[in-house]
């Protein structure tokens, strides 16, 4: 992660589903230069963040770096890390 939640934007950002289908925020418990792992398998999203003033909204971001190869789940009958029969 290469910006910070409460200084670069108020809201927003990577979240993973639990069980009982609650969103928890990555952002709430990581730092800039964390760096984070996962399966393509973790039901997970990216809210848009949120400027922490309306006179600083050109200036809130949210940055990070990705290594990954992106697949997406619209593509019929792809290949995933786990068997399709649920």
């Amino acid at each position: 992660m290469l910006r910070e939640k409460n200084q670069d934007f108020k809201t927003g950002g990577i979240y993973i589903i639990n069980k009982n289908q609650e969103k928890n925020y990555l952002e709430d418990i990581i730092d800039i230069g964390d760096m984070s792992f996962g399966f393509g398998t973790i039901y997970h999203g990216v809210e848009k963040i949120m400027p922490i003033d309306e006179k600083y909204k050109e200036k809130s971001e949210r940055w990070w770096i990705g290594l990954y190869s992106t697949a997406s789940d619209y593509v019929k009958d792809r290949h995933t890390g786990r068997d399709r029969k649920e």
